[in-house]
């Protein structure tokens, strides 16, 4: 499924379809993702110009291979989640409404200390569009692409039932607080 607007209208739209696709052309735009899909095929949102509100409103339908669940390292993946193609990062930027109780911890540089529970983090790494999934760098910087996670009260990333965000073309060291808002 398919949702533009024309090009002088904002856009305020819900993607519930397998492998939805989401454009929100100019304005300000609000796109809302509420990814449920249990073979991780997940909406592909791109907001256009304007400063855009992406809503994340659960997504459960994402796997993980991590070595040690508190740990995630260089090299460990995930598969599924919403790939957000154009999200601007910074002051005045996008923002990324998330439906978790958790406050934004910054960038994980997965350099082999425990994530802090009940946090969101930005951790670089690579997107392959092609298998849908996101491979983890080590560095903070590390990668062109970034996976906002939430991590849950007993330090693990829980995809079952936690909000995950693929942005592609976006550095983990560009989002801040402002990008982030717990909903």
């Amino acid at each position: 499924m398919a949702l533009t607007p024309s090009p002088a209208l904002p856009i305020s739209g819900t993607s519930t379809q397998k492998g939805s696709t989401l454009f929100g052309g100019s304005g300000n735009d609000t796109i809302n993702a509420a990814s449920d899909i249990a073979d991780q095929t997940n909406a592909t949102l791109t907001g256009g110009d304007g400063v855009d509100t992406f809503n994340l409103l659960g997504n459960d339908a994402a796997a993980l291979t991590i070595a040690a669940a508190t740990k995630p390292a260089a090299g460990d993946k995930i598969v599924g989640g919403d790939v957000i193609t154009d999200f601007q990062a910074g002051i005045g930027g996008d923002i990324l409404k998330v439906s978790e109780a958790a406050a934004f911890a910054g960038v994980a540089a997965l350099d082999g200390t425990a994530l802090t529970a009940s946090r969101i983090y930005a951790i670089s790494g690579t997107y392959t569009a092609s298998t849908n999934t996101f491979t983890f760098a080590t560095q903070a910087n590390g990668g062109f692409d970034t996976a906002i996670v939430v991590v849950d009260s007993s330090k693990n990333i829980d995809l079952a039932d936690e909000t995950l965000a693929i942005l592609t073309g976006v550095t983990a060291s560009s989002i801040n607080a402002a990008n982030i808002v717990v909903a």
